[in-house]
């Protein structure tokens, strides 16, 4: 086989493991980094160390909200950049501690996910 032919052969080898590495992590999940909206204490107190109940991840297809332990009632809403509400559920994390919600055919674009239980508002912003 010639030198040339050799290389030519070799480049599309590596093109076709890396276009088909491209493929295998298209859809992995991306984690959710959320935040806690602070509220004020009174001057001088403490506040106590604050652990998130739920992880949260998205994909191309669908968001996942996994409650790690119960909080009662919980309310997600979803709003856009333009601050169109796309999604707002209140759930029991008492029997319903995994949410999936279907995103596949929305726009691409900026998405703020709110989620309020008891006295606490945790925020994330995701893209599509």
């Amino acid at each position: 086989m010639k030198p040339t032919r050799q290389y030519f052969v070799c480049f599309i080898a590596f093109l076709s493991f890396l276009l088909s590495s491209f493929t295998c992590y298209a859809n992995q999940p991306i984690d959710l980094p959320f935040q806690r909206t602070d509220t004020s204490t009174s001057g001088g107190q403490r506040r106590a160390p604050f652990r998130t109940p739920l992880t949260a991840s998205y994909t191309s297809d669908d968001l996942s909200i996994c409650f790690l332990y119960s909080v009662g009632t919980a309310t997600i809403s979803i709003v856009d950049d333009f601050g169109a509400e796309l999604y707002n559920e209140t759930i029991d994390t008492n029997t319903e501690p995994n949410l999936f919600i279907p995103i596949d055919g929305w726009d691409a674009g900026f998405y703020h996910i709110t989620i309020q239980y008891g006295c606490n508002t945790l925020t994330a912003e995701f893209e599509l």
